[in-house]
């Protein structure tokens, strides 16, 4: 599937993800269950490939739920995403790792913190070589030491 890039292992780190709205957006009704998102504007990512506009979440008793989600809004910038948000234009879908300084701000709230999405990793790709350059390896081995055991977006702010 990689074609001509090689995948030279996963960092270590899960890339969890969570449902996202700004406090204005939850002041307006907070989803209680994954059928509400429906009645919501949900900010989609999308790309020239697919749609993500099915979102899979799953209880804390392991119960699995698709639920089609729709909105004004779908991009496939997760920075645009995020801004969106931020603007109180709805409830998007996305990884911790890229948002963590808002939710500790108090300026994102997670909502249906109940319901988990799929758990991804982070991973590092480069164009498929025989030989893998020495110092490549050393950044690897680096970013697997330092976001294995403390991912950033893990830490609390006096830790940083």
């Amino acid at each position: 599937m990689l074609g001509l890039w090689a995948l030279l292992g996963g960092i270590g780190a899960p890339a969890l993800q969570a449902h996202l709205a700004s406090l204005s957006d939850v002041r307006r009704g907070t989803p209680q269950r994954p059928a509400d998102l429906t009645a919501h504007q949900c900010l989609v990512l999308s790309s020239s490939r697919q749609r993500q506009d099915v979102w899979h979440l799953t209880d804390n008793q392991g119960q699995s739920e698709a639920v089609q989600v729709g909105g004004r809004i779908r991009s496939n910038q997760g920075e645009m995403l995020t801004e969106a948000v931020l603007g109180d234009l709805g409830i998007a879908q996305h990884s911790v790792w890229h948002i963590h300084e808002y939710l500790r701000s108090g300026q994102l709230r997670v909502v249906l913190p109940d319901h988990r999405l799929t758990e991804t990793g982070i991973h590092a790709v480069m164009p498929q070589r025989r030989l893998v350059p020495p110092r490549v390896r050393a950044f690897v081995a680096f970013l697997e030491g330092r976001l294995a055991e403390h991912p950033i977006w893990a830490l609390r702010p006096e830790n940083q």
